[in-house]
């Protein structure tokens, strides 16, 4: 029993050692300590949680869990797009949508709102002639 004891005090002696020594502001620190970064999220860095609620009306006959991921699906895309921060963006349950922006001031926010708000592009192109089609 006495020797459990030892074991486990020094255990956690050596474990304090080597965190004191990582958090230390020792200048000369190997390199995998020194770009080590932590992703700080929204309760330390600041930030915004958006909350959305897929409205289907009462004709939809789908699934809605799968047609709620698929909006998450092109909300990542639109977000993703813009390359500034890492969102964490998911849906919960079968009308939930919530995005996660760390470290976004209130422009950054607006600037968010107005991306995920705004309606898809249509794009129409002329078909090829059966003709050409055939030759590719």
């Amino acid at each position: 029993m006495g020797q459990d004891t030892r074991t486990r005090f020094i255990a956690i002696i050596v474990m304090t050692v080597i965190a004191l020594y990582i958090v230390a502001p020792i200048p000369r620190k190997p390199d995998w300590i020194k770009d080590s970064k932590i992703n700080l999220g929204i309760d330390l860095a600041g930030g915004a949680e958006l909350r959305y609620k897929v409205l289907f009306d009462g004709t939809f006959t789908g699934n809605r869990e799968t047609a709620t991921k698929m909006a998450t699906d092109v909300i990542r895309r639109r977000v993703e797009a813009k390359q500034l921060k890492e969102p964490k963006i998911n849906s919960r349950g079968d009308d939930e949508i919530i995005i996660q922006l760390a470290g976004v001031d209130a422009d950054g926010l607006r600037d968010y709102k107005r991306l995920i708000q705004t309606s898809g592009v249509l794009s129409l192109h002329a078909a090829a002639t059966r003709s050409i089609q055939e030759q590719y």
